[in-house]
């Protein structure tokens, strides 16, 4: 099964939407539920405590919490 607008997500969970990036897969597959589209972002290497793992070796300034569903 080919999964359509994952670029789009991924750009999406970059800049911190993560939310919109769900949203994104599921609009893109309509026959995703929601639960597929959630473990299909956080496939992406996401976590609720950062944004993007890489983040790690940032400052702490750069870190930012974001929301989740």
């Amino acid at each position: 099964m080919t999964i359509l607008g994952v670029k789009t997500a991924i750009n999406l969970v970059r800049s911190g939407r993560i939310i919109s990036a769900i949203k994104h897969i599921e609009v893109a597959n309509p026959g995703i539920s929601r639960e597929k589209a959630k473990s299909i972002v956080y496939s992406f290497g996401y976590s609720c405590e950062l944004r993007w793992p890489e983040l790690e070796k940032w400052p702490e300034r750069d870190r930012q919490r974001i929301r989740c569903l």
